[in-house]
């Protein structure tokens, strides 16, 4: 994947997978890349969960470990930044109890996140409300409180900001759809508009009164960074492997926070930087915590035990769109660009409850097709497919792949 003005590259990513799709590294390089290049190398447990990231940049190297439990929740974090070792407990309903030796988490009856400390201090203690729907209704950090307004269709549609001191603020959104087009005043002046690509969750550009931005994305759908009208890169964007977010400007300088009002990051999903979390749709994600604040709200219908595991600790290939249900970030050349579809992609915590579909909709010839469920597009369930003799493609579920004969099955290799 490679940004370019004219013939100039400033950002590039290159990967590496290994046989069953995992990516085991990340290369960024260019001028737009902070000192220049960015090295991320990972390593996956059996089920394809992320085991270990490492880091290597001109700032300095970081290693992170994870551990996890039986059904994903994380027993251990090991991280070299912080020259530490950090255990979690979760009970019998998947909530953490204990997160190193912070105050203990709270939670309401439905299982929603209630208060978390992230680093056992009063005044970087979270706080959360929801409504009878279980969405975010106000979070609280640092003495501000930001509440959301919602739609008939769960979409937010205001969203006041109130600091400890100084008077609040309060931004009106406009959407086509579930993309937002616009930011607007209490006046109704716009305070920024955007322009989508074809992909869910892909800005493209972004105007304010100062002028037009336009975005780029890693593949994974992740902002990196942002350059102006002469492709003149003024802000990027790098992350950890669960999205906690560091701002760098221009010329490479670490940023507390953004300097253009750019809040779509992780995944193209907004980070509500006030309340230290990201806005998932139907759900709220702490990137510290590496999970959703709330249960699922379509259960087990979302492909997991685990009801408040972000996308089975897939990170590196998975995204969560709707804050439901995992779908693969895969560059296609669809009408659809990046697209998260039914059938057939590597998230096998599923594919045992959902083998019978996958021997309907994959027939024994692709040589890497494990699935997940089946997730509605404006264009149908597609079947992604890769055969034994390279080709691939995609099909609507239940038709057979145009694959030479194999011998034998290797549906689950």
């Amino acid at each position: 994947m490679d940004h370019r003005t004219g013939n100039a590259s400033f950002m590039r990513f290159d990967y590496t997978l290994n046989s069953v799709g995992n990516r085991m590294s990340k290369n960024a390089t260019g001028s737009a890349v902070p000192g220049g290049s960015w090295l991320e190398a990972y390593s996956h447990d059996a089920v394809d969960q992320l085991m270990g990231a490492n880091y290597t940049t001109t700032a300095g190297n970081r290693t992170v470990g994870y551990q996890y439990d039986a059904v994903g929740n994380r027993e251990l974090l090991n991280d070299s930044a912080l020259a530490a070792s950090i255990p979690y407990t979760a009970n019998n309903l998947n909530q953490y109890t204990m997160v190193d030796s912070l105050p203990v988490p709270t939670y309401d009856a439905n299982g929603n996140l209630l208060t978390f400390n992230p680093d056992g201090t009063g005044p970087s203690a979270q706080a959360f409300t929801y409504d009878s729907n279980d969405k975010l209704l106000t979070a609280t950090r640092n003495g501000t409180t930001v509440t959301t307004h919602y739609d008939t269709r769960r979409r937010a549609v205001a969203r006041t900001v109130a600091p400890s001191a100084g008077s609040p603020v309060t931004t009106f959104f406009v959407w086509d759809d579930w993309s937002l087009i616009e930011e607007r005043t209490v006046t109704g002046n716009v305070l920024q508009s955007y322009v989508h690509g074809p992909g869910i969750d892909e800005i493209l550009a972004k105007t304010d009164p100062a002028g037009t931005l336009y975005d780029h994305q890693d593949g994974l759908g992740s902002t990196t960074g942002l350059s102006n009208a002469t492709g003149t890169p003024v802000e990027s964007y790098t992350y950890d492997a669960y999205g906690a977010a560091q701002v760098w400007d221009g010329s490479g300088m670490a940023l507390l926070s953004t300097a253009f009002g750019n809040r779509f990051l992780f995944t193209g999903r907004e980070r509500l930087a006030e309340a230290g979390i990201y806005d998932y749709r139907n759900r709220a994600y702490s990137a510290e915590l590496g999970r959703f604040l709330q249960v699922d709200p379509i259960r087990f219908r979302g492909a997991d035990a685990n009801l408040n595991r972000y996308v089975g600790n897939g990170v590196l290939f998975l995204v969560d769109p709707q804050g439901t249900h995992p779908a693969v970030a895969v560059p296609v050349a669809l009408p659809i660009g990046l697209i998260g579809l039914g059938a057939c992609i590597l998230y096998p915590p599923c594919r045992e409850a959902a083998q019978t579909m996958i021997e309907e909709a994959c027939r024994p010839r692709p040589r890497i097709c494990r699935n997940t469920g089946r997730f509605q597009s404006a264009i149908g369930d597609l079947c992604l497919y890769t055969c034994t003799d390279g080709s691939s493609g995609s099909l609507p579920v239940g038709q057979n792949e145009p694959c030479p004969p194999t011998v034998g099955s290797n549906l689950l290799q």
